[in-house]
């Protein structure tokens, strides 16, 4: 039936059946393993692997509905959680919405309880279990960079400074690099740009460039990051064009439903503290950025006065990393 041209969205919205709410949890033990579950064979996606978790009962919080089920599931007290993102999958009669939790705190030894089996491996050792298909999306982010170098304007540097400048960036911490524009483009200088992309990528590592999509084809970035500026333009992620990793910068007053609608893989939202950079602007604080971090469905880092030494303090409050200028392009 075509819809009407009066309804709303909000309407239409609300005549769609609610999704089925489930929530899942990210256990971490001090060597950076993660825990992850065997379905039973008689189960929806029988013997695939997932991320241990389960159904919210009505009127549920997330984080007492995480801990039901982690104790049924594994038989731990969970303490403290904090969100990571939200995994959204179509289905036939309602859509799967997978609310992902990194555990922080919890007691007992876990044990396959109601699962088949459990194993502690690596992230980057996730792609060799055959995981049920949302926990896949769960995987990629548990594998993303967590520090984030965002480079200053190209003009800020001459050619030949720029080389030791990303050698510094490498040796701070930073697994991917942003070139972001300044009073100049990076589209002023594609011959240099493309030296220091084959730099960083010859050291094993990723790039992303702002606010440049066709120049990000040409020069095969891993990344396109949009400014919120630039990718209010669009409405939707087909209307972008971009096939790769699509990363969006947000704020404080960013709409979450439009966020929804363009589906970016990740957020940088900010800022966080105060900066030199932007003195007139007071920083939202942590427990500001975690209710908003909350709020979307993609994977945020926290940027904005922070650096490598507040990665800890980045993911308790929901991030999954952070992203920074100074911390490793310092004047």
């Amino acid at each position: 039936m075509p819809r009407s041209a009066g309804l709303s969205e909000r309407a239409l919205m609300m005549s769609q059946p609610a999704p089925l709410l489930v929530v899942a949890g990210v256990l971490a033990d001090s060597t950076g393993r993660v825990l992850i579950a065997k379905r039973p064979a008689h189960k929806h996606h029988g013997g695939c692997w997932e991320f241990p978790g389960g159904k919210l009962e009505s009127g549920e919080s997330v984080g007492d509905g995480l801990a039901r089920e982690l104790r049924e599931e594994l038989g731990i007290a969970v303490t403290t959680s904090a969100r990571i993102g939200l995994v959204v999958e179509p289905r036939p009669q309602h859509e799967l919405h997978l609310i992902v939790q990194r555990v922080l705190a919890w007691s007992g030894s876990p044990q396959a309880l109601e699962h088949s089996d459990i194993a502690w491996c690596q992230p980057n050792e996730l792609q060799r279990f055959h995981l049920a298909p949302a926990d896949r999306r769960i995987a990629q982010w548990l594998c993303a960079p967590a520090q984030l170098a965002v480079t200053p304007g190209p003009e800020s540097l001459s050619d030949s400074e720029w080389p030791a400048r990303i050698d510094l960036a490498l040796r701070r911490g930073a697994e991917r690099v942003h070139f972001r524009g300044g009073a100049h483009s990076w589209a002023q200088h594609p011959d240099g740009l493309a030296r220091l992309i084959a730099q960083v990528h010859a050291a094993g590592l990723t790039v992303a460039l702002h606010d440049l999509p066709e120049l990000a084809v040409s020069l095969y970035v891993d990344a396109l990051h949009l400014s919120e500026r630039c990718a209010r333009q669009f409405e939707s992620r087909a209307d972008i064009g971009w096939p790769g990793l699509l990363g969006i910068s947000v704020h404080a007053d960013t709409d979450s439903d439009w966020i929804r609608r363009v589906q970016p893989d990740y957020l940088l939202l900010g800022q966080v503290h105060g900066t030199p950079s932007h003195p007139d602007r007071q920083g939202m604080g942590w427990a500001r950025f975690a209710e908003l971090a909350a709020a979307y469905c993609a994977p945020v880092y926290a940027i904005g006065g922070v650096g490598p030494a507040d990665l800890q303090s980045a993911k308790t409050h929901g991030a999954l990393g952070v992203a920074s200028i100074s911390a490793y392009f310092p004047t």
